[in-house]
């Protein structure tokens, strides 16, 4: 359950973007187009020893975003989808729940739903890697 400081601090981050983008415009106000993007990414390599660590996902708008949200989920099946769950076997090559129950020609229409509505909905990668060693040498 989130505490009131990690309520307070959602708040400040929800709005924070929006006074940054009114001072930007109001500090320099030149002709020119304002872009406001959303951003979701994934870690891999946080955990301590990692000589690595990356940052991956998508960047749209909130158009973009809408857009995506109504095609991921046009098929009526769960919005969550994490590939380690998806893609995990047992020793004899079985799939684990949730999907345990699935056959390959569900689990192949599943994933290109999901890849479709990624596809059609012109949102773009971005990602970043980073040597930990080197950042905490230099930080």
């Amino acid at each position: 359950m989130p505490t009131a400081n990690s309520q307070e601090l959602y708040a400040q981050t929800r709005i924070a973007p929006l006074q940054s983008v009114a001072w930007i415009h109001h500090r320099f106000s030149a002709p020119g187009w304002i872009l406001m993007i959303q951003v979701y990414v994934d870690e891999s390599g946080i955990h301590e020893g990692s000589p690595i660590c990356v940052v991956g996902g998508y960047r749209g708008s909130e158009r973009q975003w809408k857009d995506f949200q109504s095609r991921w989920t046009a098929d009526g099946c769960q919005t969550e989808f994490h590939a380690t769950a998806f893609f995990r076997r047992d020793q004899r090559g079985r799939r684990l729940p949730p999907y345990a129950d699935w056959d390959d020609a569900k689990a192949k229409a599943y994933l290109d739903c999901r890849l479709e509505a990624i596809n059609r909905t012109n949102i773009f990668p971005v990602g970043a890697m980073i040597d930990v060693r080197a950042f905490r040498v230099k930080s």
